[in-house]
């Protein structure tokens, strides 16, 4: 039987009047929480697959006494043996409070970006539309970042350390600690790299996925290789296969990691600057320039990219997980991101 069969005898089945009701009930009402919400789930499951590697990976950055020199396997296997098997997802709570409004700002607002900039942009700035997505994905990680960033630095600060260290225990603990030594400052440590950071690091990853996410809901061929581009919904709606969303954000993942790895590190040790001696050394010098000229001149690349291959390990994972599971969740909440 034929697809437009299909859709028509599933648009017969139900009537013209509710689809119209539900359709406007979701764009009046709660449309933009179900896209938060489901943003919010996609980051979350993302970064809790990966949260081990997340803590080694700031172990390395910050030049821990015990992990700095450590493989992979061999710091995971200090970690269990020293703290525990549940202490590779430390801070998971923290993980869960930062991430969840941080990830459902960034899938919600980019969605909002490119609807403002369809509607009231579009004819007085034309840019192509690879250009487009690049610049709403930055406004998207810098208005997230802006947010949520003192989240970031007691995830940060709680990954850094163990359970013993009693100054970052817990979530209030470690809420003390930064703020009787560095005052409310102290949470914004580091927010000046990550700022600039995001506005590659946003727009490669959002800019690359929706750009190569487009190119499959436009591609003339249904498959290419055996692989199947686009399915229809029962509603009708046409929405790209879960293997190519995961492939996209693979591809997004490996390309936004290369060009910010760099600025990540500067963030995670700014962040962490009290904790790291050569870092706390630079005193009132916590930069970006600052902090790449003192690891230039004590290991030069090798120190900048420090964590890199672990890093490309987890985010290309979590990368594509990420948008794979908003893109589903979105579709459970009947506001799927469908071709127009």
């Amino acid at each position: 039987m034929a697809d437009g069969e299909l859709c028509g005898k599933a648009v017969a089945t139900h009537p013209v009047v509710s689809v119209k009701s539900s359709t406007i009930e979701i764009h009046n009402g709660s449309r933009r929480v179900r896209e938060f919400v489901a943003g919010g789930i996609a980051g979350c499951v993302a970064k809790g697959m990966v949260s081990p590697f997340d803590r080694i990976k700031i172990l390395r950055q910050g030049e821990h006494r015990i992990h700095s020199n450590l493989s992979i396997i061999k710091s995971a296997q200090t970690i269990v043996r020293q703290e525990g098997f549940m202490q590779l997802w430390r801070g998971f709570p923290s993980l869960v409070i930062r991430i969840f409004p941080y990830a459902g700002i960034q899938f919600l607002m980019i969605d909002v970006y490119k609807r403002q900039w369809n509607s009231s942009l579009s004819k007085k700035i034309v840019v192509s539309e690879p250009a487009k997505n690049l610049i709403c994905g930055s406004a998207t990680g810098l208005t997230a970042t802006l947010l949520t960033y003192p989240l970031d630095t007691i995830r940060t600060r709680m990954l850094f350390t163990t359970k013993y260290d009693q100054d970052y225990r817990t979530w209030s603990t470690t809420v003390r600690s930064i703020y009787s030594s560095c005052g409310l400052k102290g949470f914004f440590n580091g927010m000046s790299p990550a700022l600039w950071g995001m506005i590659p690091y946003a727009g490669i990853s959002f800019g690359t996925y929706e750009s190569l996410r487009e190119m499959v809901l436009s591609y003339p061929e249904e498959t290419l290789y055996g692989l199947t581009f686009r399915r229809t919904t029962p509603d009708g709606k046409v929405v790209s296969n879960w293997y190519m969303n995961s492939l996209c954000g693979v591809a997004a993942g490996l390309l936004s990691q290369f060009v910010c790895f760099p600025i990540d590190t500067a963030k995670r040790r700014m962040q962490n600057a009290k904790l790291i001696k050569s870092q706390a050394a630079l005193k009132n010098s916590l930069s970006i320039l600052d902090t790449w000229m003192d690891l230039w001149r004590r290991g030069g690349v090798r120190l900048i990219y420090r964590g890199f291959s672990l890093n490309i390990i987890r985010a290309l994972p979590a990368t594509a997980t990420s948008f794979t599971v908003n893109e589903h969740v979105r579709e459970l909440f009947q506001v799927p991101r469908a071709r127009p």
